[in-house]
């Protein structure tokens, strides 16, 4: 029996994020889970997959950039949601779609 990545006893992987309204201090210190949870809202909201995969893809995608730009002290005070955005709309003009 295969499981979701990320799976955990409490849920599926894409439940349970809380980091719409952090900033990127707190997104630093945050979860795994729910740093990939919380993308895969935004991912989702954006529309930016028409697949359960892409909805993984996008998610890994962004929470990676978006650890990339919290590991610059001077963005700390920078809104995740804001920064989501950003790092989502890189990875789609990056894409082959």
């Amino acid at each position: 029996m295969a499981t979701a990545p990320l799976a955990h006893a409490a849920g599926e992987w894409y439940e349970g994020g809380t980091l719409h309204s952090a900033t990127l201090k707190q997104w630093a210190s945050a979860t795994t889970q729910n740093k990939m949870a919380t993308m895969a809202d935004m991912v989702v909201a954006a529309k930016l997959a028409k697949r359960p995969m892409e909805v993984v893809e996008q998610s890994v995608r962004a929470a990676s950039c978006i650890d990339e730009v919290a590991n610059e002290k001077a963005a700390q005070g920078q809104e995740v949601a804001t920064v989501a955005a950003m790092c989502m709309m890189n990875g789609k003009r990056g894409s082959a779609r």
